[in-house]
């Protein structure tokens, strides 16, 4: 018996017996007549091996296979939850799908045909049917999806059974057109269905629009080459961009901010940096020292002006800073490169640049940012010949090697004089028909971010440039101070130019060269060749051989001090300066010799020679005195000094007798010397000793008159202080007399005051007293009124009735006591006014008191 399946606990234990529970069906087989059966839990299914069996279908090509085991032929209903929906293919004609609890037979299918059933529901299959459950696609704002017509006669009758969710979301502005960013919520319930659909025909669905769509049969969401079916669109900020090529080869180039969409045949142009793939492109910023060179691909119109196919446009920042591309141009790269950039020509440096229509090579000076026209304009480089960078650049080694490199470099490209720069674009520089497709993937970025703001814990240095230009731009010549050059030109123009300066060659212009005698004494046998002149403090020196009018011969070292004045045009006339003043000075100084003999020329020669060339001192007494010098009217060249380094005689016999005269001379001369020396030091020492007399005496009087002066000065101290004491009492008595003044008119106020006030306060007292007056006598009058009133009998007649009164109450008082005291209350009054002008009037009170104080019948005193 076989094991009981964990997961069917109520299988009968028969080994032929299924039981499908509810959500469980079975394909089963008739093996004699060929009929397939689908058998719907919950059922209890007994399998004759002899007459069915059962299948399920097979996973490579879904055809059906037979299972010996009964549990692997049992499968599960296909349940569509919400929000998904079901592709189901071969659906049954009657649409329906097996009934549940017992055998169905098979219903006619559709084979071929397909049909989108969206959840909720739950349904088993019949046999050849297959199914695909797919989630309903959720589209943001930047999503899309591409839907397929599978039968246009289905899609048309079922187009509004499609499941539409409109977008709800509300853009920035609702007004913007299609493929704009947000779509109002009254978006229709369902997508508009296009005029005419054909079989295979492709349609997008946009997330602007909608955010929820299940197809309707009929159609078909077509998944990308990652089985995804929603598809991002290209989300476009500020300054970006994208292309979309359609089928045909038609570019669309749409510029943010804005979401693009493609149509069903467009696909985005993609490009690849550093691994990754970018859809979307960074505008060109240009600015006024940057531009693109630009072909025009098709004919366009523009505002007022036409543009024609073929022509090139140069587009710096002035025109566009921001330039977005358009399917009319193309981008025109030099060697991989798009943007043009300017050339900084400092101040004093230039570049050479070359028509590139009628050849002429101009020169532009700085400081200056040399941005070249690449339709007409092109930046070279002259080459220079080794001879004239040897001139121009004596002992430069940098500058020979240089110029090696770029002569080498233009025999490759097949130009003599020039060079166009960079060298790695030469043909692309000249010829003007490299023309290639706008590079998008130079203009790709590396990462897009928005709006934001960040700041760096760590110092960032200012961004800087470095110049180094020395080679690359016009032939430049530095012209020294005391120097000068001539420049000629292929014309045949020359102009003189005297240092100190820079100059910057045209690319026709050259600078003359000399060839200068050389050596001691000056020959042509090696000559010097050089352009620069030294025009001022020019040293020239040479050897002369002589020979006296004692025929002895004799050799002079000198060194002329060279100027050149006057017109500097006629400077260069004379190509050997050295030889012409050699020569012409040789011939002077020769014949000066010649007259003289060997020792009046040893004892003298420098001064002889100076005067020959230089002429006599002139100028009056009392003045320095001058020499005319030796001119030169070929070229302007003047000796202004002549320097005699030495004189060697030819004869040695005869420079030694000199030599023994001049020693013999020397030696008197050192006695001579000698012996005044000692003259002058005797009367130097005694000078010393009259002078120290004299400062001593001098010091002991000044230390006398320092003593004076110092005494005096005491004096006047003592003398300053009394001064200066007595001012300060005399300054005390002031301030005291000012003082007590001042105290004085203060007493005197105080007394006025004090006056005035006891003169007010007696004017007060006598207003008061005169008042008091007046009020006594009103009160004396009325009190003489009253008493007039006042007769003896009222007098009498109150004090009777006063007394009566007191003496009442006085009984009253007593009361108690005569009570406690056994008396009557006549009794001790009596004895209390006795002898008083009250005692006649004790009798009658006293009886009615008593009378008062009876006590009344019935009370039982006894």
């Amino acid at each position: 018996m076989p094991a009981e399946n964990p997961r069917y606990p109520e299988r009968d234990r028969e080994r032929n017996d299924l039981i499908l529970t509810p959500r469980q069906f079975a394909w089963g087989k008739d093996l004699t007549k060929g009929y397939l059966t689908v058998y719907v839990g919950p059922y209890k299914l007994t399998v004759s091996e002899m007459t069915e069996q059962l299948v399920v279908p097979s996973p490579d090509d879904g055809q059906l296979q037979s299972v010996n085991d009964l549990l692997g032929a049992v499968q599960q209903y296909t349940d569509v939850t919400e929000g998904e929906y079901a592709v189901l293919t071969n659906p049954a004609e009657n649409g329906l799908h097996p009934e549940a609890e017992k055998a169905n037979k098979v219903a006619v299918l559709n084979i071929g045909r397909q049909v989108n059933l969206p959840g909720p529901l739950s349904f088993s299959l019949w046999p050849f049917q297959t199914v695909k459950v797919i989630k309903g696609h959720q589209l943001q704002m930047n999503q899309y999806v591409i839907v397929r017509v599978l039968n246009e006669d289905e899609a048309i009758k079922n187009w509004d059974k499609a499941i539409v969710k409109p977008q709800t979301t509300t853009g920035s502005d609702p007004s913007k057109p299609e493929g704009a960013a947000g779509a109002t919520a009254q978006a229709k319930k369902s997508v508009p269905r296009p005029e005419n659909l054909s079989v295979g025909q492709l349609l997008i669905i946009k997330g602007t629009e909608v955010s929820f769509y299940i197809p309707p049969t009929g159609l078909e969401v077509v998944a990308d080459e990652r089985e995804q079916y929603v598809r991002e669109a290209v989300t476009l900020e500020q300054l970006e961009y994208c292309v979309l090529v359609d089928q045909s080869g038609d570019k669309r180039f749409e510029k943010g901010p804005k979401v693009v969409f493609p149509k069903p045949s467009e696909t985005f142009k993609e490009a690849e940096e550093g691994g990754v793939k970018h859809r979307k492109f960074r505008a060109i910023e240009l600015t006024k020292i940057s531009g693109l060179h630009i072909k025009v691909t098709a004919p366009y119109k523009e505002g007022d002006r036409e543009y024609r196919v073929g022509e090139e446009l140069f587009i710096n920042g002035e025109d566009q800073p921001i330039y977005f591309p358009r399917a009319e141009h193309a981008i025109i790269g030099y060697d991989g490169r798009q943007i043009h950039y300017a050339t900084a020509v400092p101040k004093g440096e230039g570049r050479y640049v070359l028509n590139r229509f009628d050849g002429n090579v101009a020169l532009v000076a700085g400081p200056k940012m040399l941005l070249p026209d690449p339709r007409t304009e092109v930046i070279v480089r002259r080459i220079l010949s080794e001879k004239q960078v040897k001139l121009w650049y004596p002992d430069n080694v940098e500058a020979m090697r240089v110029n090696r490199d770029l002569a080498a470099h233009a025999v490759k490209k097949g130009t003599a004089d020039y060079l166009a720069e960079p060298m790695e674009m030469d043909e692309a520089l000249v010829s003007s028909s490299s023309v290639t497709e706008c590079r998008y993937a130079a203009s790709a970025p590396a990462r897009l971010v928005g709006e934001e703001m960040g700041r760096k814990t760590a110092y960032t240095p200012p961004r800087t440039v470095t110049l180094n230009t020395k080679y690359e731009g016009a032939v430049s010549v530095d012209v020294w101070t005391g120097y000068a050059v001539l420049v000629v030109d292929r014309s045949g123009e020359r102009k003189v130019v005297e240092g100190p300066q820079t100059i910057l060659l045209e690319f026709d212009q050259s600078l003359a060269y000399m060839a200068l005698s050389t050596g001691k004494p000056k020959n042509t046998d090696v000559l010097k060749e050089t352009a620069y002149l030294r025009v001022l403090n020019n040293l020239v020196s040479d050897i002369i051989s002589v020979e006296t009018v004692d025929s002895v011969q004799a050799k002079v070292k000198v060194s002329y001090r060279v100027n050149f004045t006057g017109d500097k045009e006629k400077w260069f006339d004379v190509e050997n300066y050295v030889k012409l003043l050699c020569d012409h000075a040789r011939s002077m100084i020769r014949n000066m010799v010649k007259k003289v003999g060997i020792q009046e020329f040893n004892a003298r020669y420098i001064d002889m020679i100076r005067d020959t060339i230089l002429g006599q001192p002139e100028g009056a007494d009392g003045e320095k005195k001058k020499r005319r010098g030796l001119s030169f009217s070929e070229n302007g060249m003047v000796v202004f000094d002549v320097e005699v380094l030495g004189l060697e005689i030819g004869n040695s016999q005869i420079a030694s007798l000199l030599v023994e005269a001049q020693h013999e001379a020397v030696r008197d001369t050192l006695q001579i010397a000698q012996n005044r020396r000692e003259l002058e030091i005797t009367k130097e020492r005694e000078a010393i000793n009259r002078e120290t007399d004299e400062v001593t005496t001098e010091t002991a009087l000044k230390r006398s008159g320092l003593e004076q002066k110092k005494i005096m000065a005491d004096l006047e101290v003592v003398m300053a202080r009394m001064r200066s004491q007595t001012l300060q009492a005399s300054e005390e008595l002031k301030v005291r007399q000012e003082q007590e003044k001042t105290v004085d008119t203060v007493h005197s106020a105080s007394l006025c005051r004090k006056k005035l006030s006891a003169e007010q306060e007696l004017v007060n007292k006598r207003a008061e007293i005169a008042l008091e007056l007046e009020k006594l006598s009103a009160e004396s009058k009325e009190l003489a009124e009253r008493t007039k009133s006042v007769t003896p009998e009222l007098i009498a007649a109150l004090q009777a009735f006063g007394d009566k009164a007191t003496v009442q109450k006085m009984a009253e008082a007593m009361a108690p006591m005569a009570l406690l005291g056994g008396k009557s209350v006549a009794e001790i009054l009596g004895n209390l006014l006795k002898g008083s002008g009250m005692e006649g009037l004790l009798s009658g009170v006293a009886g009615g008191l008593t009378a008062r104080m009876a006590l009344p019948e019935g009370n039982g005193r006894q």
